[in-house]
């Protein structure tokens, strides 16, 4: 990931919210809010990679904007 700090942590964000919730649907208590944080917290990381690889600054912008509205999504 050529030493890019954010893109590292929300890789391994993304990681750690996928095996959080193994744990509900491995014990048949899966709820709509597990299946809401599995959607917005990797997209984290999605938006984050999108940002990097953007080919102009207002892409940049937008990109992150959506990677910092994902956070407070899976935040809350």
């Amino acid at each position: 990931m050529k030493n890019n700090v954010v893109l590292e942590k929300s890789f391994n964000f993304a990681l750690q919210i996928v095996k959080l919730h193994r744990y509900p649907v491995e014990e048949k208590k899966e709820f709509t809010v597990s299946k809401e944080l599995l959607i917005a917290g990797p997209h984290i990381g999605k938006h984050v990679m999108a940002a990097v690889g953007a080919e102009s600054r207002d892409i940049f912008v937008n990109e992150f904007g959506k990677a910092r509205r994902k956070s407070s999504e899976t935040e809350y």
